[in-house]
């Protein structure tokens, strides 16, 4: 029986837990991103650049800033692209149920802070520009215009 209450993550993992593991892949596929982003990110500011961002501190900032604004932007417009509404009749005798069926809907206020907050994470954090600081690999894949040159 429906009784109202929002759908969770927590709540359908209760039904099966295998729920959590689009979950973990999500995840990885976020550190992912966050480290092909760190190393597509200049390490400093391009010649003739106003700002320049010296040290791992503001390499980290300006990776975090980066894929937290684009995440905070993809999250929602997934959210209201896989908006799920279902009608349904089911012919019970003794119930009606004409026009019945769960809706789905995204809250984009908190879609719009989660992708910031994972995406500045995974920018900034283990897996972006720390790790890609780490290995060396930090703006070793940047396109020739972020290098300056110009063709």
């Amino acid at each position: 029986m429906y009784s109202g209450r929002p759908v969770t993550l927590g709540r359908l993992a209760e039904l099966d837990g295998r729920v959590w593991l689009p979950t973990v892949v999500a995840g990885l596929a976020l550190l992912l991103a966050g480290v092909v982003q760190a190393a597509r990110t200049p390490v400093d500011a391009p010649p003739g650049g106003r700002v320049r961002h010296p040290g791992a501190v503001g390499f980290a900032g300006r990776c975090a800033l980066r894929l937290g604004v684009a995440t905070a932007l993809a999250l929602p417009l997934s959210a209201l692209l896989t908006e799920v509404s279902l009608n349904a009749s089911l012919p019970v005798p003794g119930v009606d149920a004409f026009g019945a069926g769960p809706e789905m809907r995204a809250h984009l206020g908190m879609a719009v802070l989660l992708g910031a907050v994972w995406g500045a994470g995974a920018g900034a954090g283990p897996g972006g520009a720390l790790l890609a600081g780490r290995a060396g690999a930090a703006g070793r894949r940047m396109a020739p215009p972020a290098r300056g040159e110009v063709r």
